[in-house]
């Protein structure tokens, strides 16, 4: 029996089950049985582990090792680095990637480095030139890698719109520049999102402008084969953008599909489908671009944190509506916030992101008080 993607009905059934001899029936058993943890121990071997994308194993910046130290001092440093930038590392089986920036004017190069993580000791380096952006200089280097659970290789998108694939020995798998091949456009405050897997695929986002349907500027999403780099899907989900975002994809399940949850360029939170990107439904919430990435909660509500230094925003927590589009539904469905809010409080951010811990959102504000907020009420 298979089941869809979705996790729907089944495709297929026997109509019926042939009748085996009783031993060649358990010397079947026994084999499959014997292959499955011959399996099973070959994937363990082989299994990625660490911190693998930014937000961490829960989606939620929140890690459960145990034994950590209670405070960590300068001198404690067991190595350091020169590789600038603001990226967040990310580490899998005992290396750390990180995204960084090398020379300056026109010879700067940006781009992901792998490092020992005992050691410190680099063992491989990849970086890109940036041809044409108005990235202010210190602002390079903004998103994190991603590392793939079941390969191990990591993937990187770069200020100057390089999407690229590595192998953990630093392999150039495949790349792409999405300034030529999307249209993507950059800004001078260098946000640039970081990508997620889902299983075969590796979505990401950016503003982007280019041909038919594609052609009016927006905050676009996009999933490439993780593998091949083979553009799988686009999705316009939004309206026209007020500004860029690096709000990061939550994946979470909705109704049986396999969507994520995001903040976007024209100040609405959105769901998608994952698995094809068509845009389920849509929520605005503010008159300028939601960097923070949205958390979920008990799989019934969402919170989402926006604000500009110059426009004070808000914490909101919605309750997750109950709809699907239209089969032939060309967007969202587009949804009032006073039909879905459950609270809403005067804390806000234009760029630092939640975390959840348990029924407790922890936030930093704009001038750097930190928050913590029941979830339920």
């Amino acid at each position: 029996m298979f089941m869809t993607d979705n996790c729907k009905a089944p495709r297929w059934k026997a109509a019926h089950t042939p009748i085996l001899p009783a031993r060649l029936g358990w010397a079947l058993l026994l084999a499959g049985v014997c292959g499955f943890m011959q399996g099973a121990a070959v994937a363990a071997e082989n299994q990625v582990r660490g911190w693998l994308n930014w937000r961490g194993p829960e989606q939620t910046g929140v890690s459960r090792e145990t034994g950590l130290p209670d405070k960590v001092t300068p001198d404690a440093a067991l190595w350091v680095a020169d590789f600038p930038g603001q990226s967040a590392p990310v580490i899998a089986n005992g290396k750390v990637y990180v995204m960084g920036y090398v020379g300056d004017g026109p010879d700067l190069q940006e781009g992901i480095a792998c490092f020992e993580a005992d050691t410190g000791r680099k063992l491989w380096q990849n970086a890109f030139n940036d041809f044409l952006s108005d990235t202010i200089y210190l602002r390079y280097a903004t998103a994190s890698p991603v590392v793939d659970p079941e390969t191990g290789n990591v993937y990187m998108q770069g200020t100057q719109g390089i999407l690229a694939g590595f192998t953990g020995e630093g392999k150039l798998l495949w790349r792409h520049s999405l300034m030529e091949k999307l249209g993507r456009l950059t800004f001078p405050n260098g946000r640039t999102a970081t990508p997620v897997i889902d299983r075969d695929l590796l979505i990401t986002r950016g503003i982007t402008a280019n041909w038919g349907t594609t052609g009016p500027v927006s905050d676009r999403f996009y999933a490439f084969d993780k593998r091949t780099g083979d553009l799988v899907w686009t999705s316009t989900p939004g309206g026209l953008p007020k500004d860029n975002s690096f709000s990061h994809p939550q994946l979470g399940w909705y109704k049986g599909l396999r969507v994520f949850y995001a903040a976007t360029g024209d100040g609405s939170v959105v769901c998608v489908n994952a698995r094809t990107g068509q845009p389920i439904w849509r929520v605005p919430l503010f008159r300028a671009g939601i960097n923070a990435t949205v958390l979920v909660h008990n799989s019934d509500k969402i919170v989402a944190l926006f604000g500009t230094p110059y426009d004070l925003g808000q914490m909101v927590a919605l309750r997750i509506p109950d709809v699907l589009p239209a089969a032939d539904a060309a967007g969202p469905v587009v949804l009032e916030r006073k039909d879905l809010q459950l609270w809403a409080v005067d804390i806000s951010s234009s760029t630092a992101s939640p975390i959840l811990v348990g029924d407790t959102v922890y936030a930093v504000a704009e001038k750097g008080d930190l928050f913590s907020v029941d979830v339920a009420t």
